[in-house]
Parts: structure tokens; sequence; C-alpha cells
């Protein structure tokens, strides 16, 4: 069986506090319902790269890791992570409910839109390591 890998170039373009933002990211898989992995304050989907190939294979959905860019004269804060994560879903999945995976800062992003919009979301994970 051939491993998945993720592949790259893929963006889209929310809105967050009246700007527009460019959003990258990573993806692997196909299928629903997908599981979207969302990083802390670093931004980055580089921890989650080797991962989320074995993971929509295990799976046999899609797994977007996003790349959160910085937002110039926006002060980071549990809203506006909830908000970046809220719009980056709808993006995705439109309606469907999705598999959060939260990581760091992003963990804390996912459950504060767990408890506030419970019907886009199936399941919350909080990895304590994405190595190995």
């Amino acid at each position: 069986m051939e491993m998945q890998t993720a592949t790259h170039s893929h963006y889209f373009e929310i809105e967050v506090g009246g700007m527009l933002v460019v959003i990258p990211y990573v993806r692997a898989g196909q299928g629903e319902p997908a599981s979207v992995v969302f990083p802390g304050l670093s931004g980055s989907a580089l921890p989650f790269e080797k991962n989320i190939g074995p993971l929509a294979q295990k799976t046999g959905s899609r797994v977007i890791a996003l790349n959160l860019p910085p937002l110039s004269g926006l002060r980071p804060s549990l809203e506006l992570g909830t908000e970046i994560l809220s719009e980056c879903l709808t993006e995705i999945a439109g309606l469907d409910p999705v598999n959060l995976i939260g990581y760091s800062a992003g963990g804390a992003f996912a459950l504060n839109l767990a408890l506030r919009q419970p019907e886009k979301i199936i399941h919350v994970s909080f990895p304590v390591q994405m190595d190995n």
C-alpha cells in the first residue's frame, strides 16, 4: 500500500477584521468528513506535514493542515483565533461538520468554536506531540 503524502500550493481567502487574509494549507486524502488541523500561534502546519498522509489513509478521508499567516495590525486573542477557524471551516467544508485537531493555542480555538458552534464540529482532538 502506497503512503499518501501532503500536497502543497493550496490556499483560500477569508475576511477577518476587515482584512482579506490568504490561508495556505497542505492536504492529503479524499472523502468526508474532513479533519482540519489548526496550529497554535506559530501558525505553521510544518509539524503536521509528515503526519497528515498517514492520518488520511487511516481515516479514509481528507486531512487539511492550515498555515496561518501573521495578521498585521490584529492582536491575537481567543475571539480572533475562533473567528479565523470558523471562517476556515466554512471555506473548507461549507455546512458539513468536520473533525478538528487543535494544536497548542489552536486547541483553545478549536474548543471555543466547538462550544459556540457545535453544529460545525464532529470531534475535537488535542495532540500533545506530532513527531513519530
